[in-house]
């Protein structure tokens, strides 16, 4: 009998502007001069926003436009920047154009936390204990990727710790006393309860303190989010697959029912308004209302749930059976009635992956790719399991080391106790090993994303289309522990075989405006959206949306251009 085929031993971490004037083959004059139509158009529309705003006194409405607008055009939007930091001292102003400290922002955060939003703060500590934070803190300080710094976490979550009992609104809510605070994290607990904090906000305002001087990434998963975020980062949960969204009335709007979903064979719609879930009504539920009723349509698997829906002036009771919902993460080039066509252009694949979950190299293996040339769009990907991201890398490679990770809970990249390659090696005998790649990219693709473009240009000579990456250059590992806590914990650098970089940097730049790039999204959303509904029906767009008030583009150009390159690799 012929020898198995090698596998892979397991890693333990899941975890201003000019128009270039390219005339694509498939897109020429007609496609610069809808660019360029639009990039006048927004710049016009934009400043005059802007202008409308100072004119108003709306300085934060102005900073937002400017926080988009000004990475993309500084000659145009760097002097408003300065003219609207000028007239506010308004700290969320600031924050807004970049020019607000970390304990100025921190201010900001808490004033909104203990004032407005305590309710939300309380929920999301719900049943934190002293045994929480201390595994929490334990697990992060075992694994970390290079021995913390105790003493500078201690001093970080003083300095929080101390704007929380100096904040006016948690002053008034808990009528907060003079304490002292400890030496140590325990000690700052102590202080805080002393002082008149709640026990459970004591414990999160001092380990996520702790952990915020550590980087942005590594963080407590308290018990009330426990569940939600294990799901998430399986890629599965237990519920009738259906995305929810706040609605501008107060009420909860049906975005899309996960396509072969409970929510999508039982009768839900995009569109449909959320009246009530088994007689609760969502008026009486507390905001963020569509997180609310997402909670209440969890549950335990075959188990029924009744949803009452308003749709075409009417209300209608779904009965809907929970079931596991698994994410999908994979995407063809356009959705057909019955799967996905595949090709975009004579004898070119494109295929999507919005994240990288457990289950991501096996939707793409279900797609059944036919194609000697694939382009794969990363845009928008901000990652997600790094195991998961090899995994596709490895489907078109068939060897060699795929990433280089560093760090003190990195398994060593050596052969595995029965014959398996090491963790980051590419296992022979893909059926795509061999195909002419291009990969999309742009600002927001990040972390696991990053290293599957790189792997694959260094390893299967790919070709990288789009805009320099985000650049996440680390990687975390998601634990738990059997109390009822999680934590995320940063365990690696994580470098391309070729060698370290800052991000991942295009052989071909297709640089797009913010406008622009909306325009690009809503494109690859509708092609990507279902168009016939299980009863016949036509299913409504809800996806992201281009301004209506500036000129519409037709045509994707980096998609093109990758479409392009594809088509000439030899």
């Amino acid at each position: 009998m012929p020898s198995p085929p090698p596998t892979r031993a397991p890693t333990l971490l899941l975890a201003s502007f000019a128009v270039t004037a390219v005339a694509l083959a498939c897109g020429g004059l007609a496609e610069v001069d809808e660019r360029e139509r639009l990039h006048t158009a927004e710049r016009e529309r934009m400043v005059a926003d802007v202008r409308d705003a100072l004119d108003e006194g709306r300085l934060l409405d102005a900073a937002r436009v400017i926080g988009v607008e000004r990475p993309w055009d500084e000659v145009t939007f760097g002097p408003l920047a300065e003219e609207v930091a000028a007239r506010s001292d308004d700290p969320e102003v600031l924050q807004r154009l970049g020019e607000v400290d970390a304990v100025r922002l921190d201010e900001i955060r808490l004033a909104r936390s203990y004032g407005p939003e305590l309710a939300a703060t309380r929920a999301a500590r719900e049943g934190v204990t002293r045994a929480h934070g201390r595994v929490v803190i334990d697990g992060v300080l075992r694994e970390y990727v290079q021995p913390p710094d105790e003493a500078a976490m201690v001093r970080a979550a003083r300095d929080h710790l101390t704007r929380v009992l100096l904040c006016p609104p948690a002053r008034e809510s808990f009528a907060l006393r003079p304490a002292s605070l400890g030496a140590d994290l325990e000690g700052l607990v102590d202080g805080a309860v002393e002082a008149g904090l709640p026990e459970e906000l004591a414990v999160a305002e001092v380990v996520e303190a702790a952990l915020g001087s550590l980087d942005p990434y590594t963080r407590a998963i308290w018990p009330a989010s426990l569940v939600g975020w294990e799901e998430h980062h399986a890629g599965v949960s237990v519920g009738v697959g259906l995305a929810l969204a706040d609605a501008d009335d107060g009420g909860v709007v049906v975005e899309l029912p996960a396509v072969d979903g409970p929510g999508w064979r039982g009768g839900a719609h995009a569109g449909d308004g959320v009246l009530a879930v088994d007689g609760v009504s969502v008026a009486e539920l507390p905001p963020p209302r569509a997180v609310a009723v997402a909670a209440l349509l969890h549950g335990e698997p075959g188990t029924e749930v009744a949803l009452d829906v308003f749709r075409d002036g009417a209300r209608e009771q779904l009965s809907l059976l929970r079931a596991p919902v698994q994410e999908s993460t994979v995407t063809g080039y356009r959705r057909t009635a019955d799967g996905w066509e595949l090709e975009a252009a004579a004898g070119v694949a494109v295929v999507g992956i919005s994240a990288f979950r457990p289950h991501t190299d096996d939707e793409l293996d279900a797609l059944g790719i036919d194609a000697e040339r694939v382009v794969i769009d990363l845009r928008g990907n901000s990652g997600g399991d790094v195991q998961a991201a090899l995994d596709v890398a490895d489907r078109f490679v068939s060897g060699g080391e795929l990433v280089r990770l560093v760090g003190r809970a990195v398994p060593p990249p050596e052969p595995g106790p029965n014959g398996e390659l090491p963790w980051n090696q590419a296992v022979p005998g893909h059926g795509l090993e061999g195909a002419r790649v291009v990969v999309l990219v742009d600002g927001r693709t990040a972390s696991a994303a990053e290293i599957l473009a790189a792997a694959l240009r260094d390893v299967a000579g790919a070709r990288i289309v789009g805009e320099p990456t985000w650049g996440k250059l680390v990687s975390q590992s998601l634990r738990s522990d059997p109390i009822g806590v999680g934590w995320q914990v940063t365990t690696a650098h994580w470098t391309p075989v070729s060698g370290p970089v800052e991000r991942v940097v295009p052989d071909e730049l297709v640089p797009v405006s913010p406008a622009e790039r909306a325009a690009l999204d809503e494109l690859r959303h509708r092609r990507e959206w279902p168009t016939v509904h299980p009863d016949g029906t036509p299913v409504r767009y809800l996806g992201p949306a281009a301004r209506a008030d500036l000129p519409p583009i037709t045509r994707d150009v980096q998609l093109e251009a990758a479409l392009r390159i594809a088509a000439e690799l030899p």
